[in-house]
């Protein structure tokens, strides 16, 4: 019995230095997050090119306006998902959203048709 006690106890002791573990980690994430990003910055997605304005920071969360060659929508990550993000001016993020809102209006807009996302793109690209 005595080494079942010592076990539940070892055990509990081992649980609250995880806890404390985890509460430092975010708190340590939540430093990081401020630290690099801003409300109002704008960044690249490389991987997937989209667009991304910070419009508020939560704990180690990013909320975003997202911008792709199909949508504009609002959106969340996490501060590991920001590898592949590369800065950009709030002028460049301008630029792409109006032509991702000209090409969704534009009925005419085919496949044969170079959209205003792609000049943009390539511009702010090179």
């Amino acid at each position: 019995m005595k080494t079942l006690e010592k076990l539940r106890e070892e055990y509990n002791n081992l649980n609250k230095k995880r806890n404390a573990i985890y509460r430092k980690i975010v708190e340590l994430e939540r430093q990081e997050i401020t630290n690099i990003f801003t409300i109002g910055e704008c960044y690249l997605n490389t991987y997937c090119k989209s667009f991304k304005k910070v419009i508020a920071l939560d704990g180690n969360i990013l909320y975003c306006i997202v911008v792709n060659n199909e949508n504009i929508l609002k959106d969340f990550y996490y501060l590991c998902d920001t590898k592949c993000w590369k800065k950009i001016t709030s002028e460049q993020f301008k630029d792409i959203y109006l032509a991702v809102l000209k090409d969704i209006q534009d009925p005419d807009l085919d496949n044969n048709k170079r959209s205003n996302w792609n000049v943009v793109l390539e511009s702010i690209m090179s």
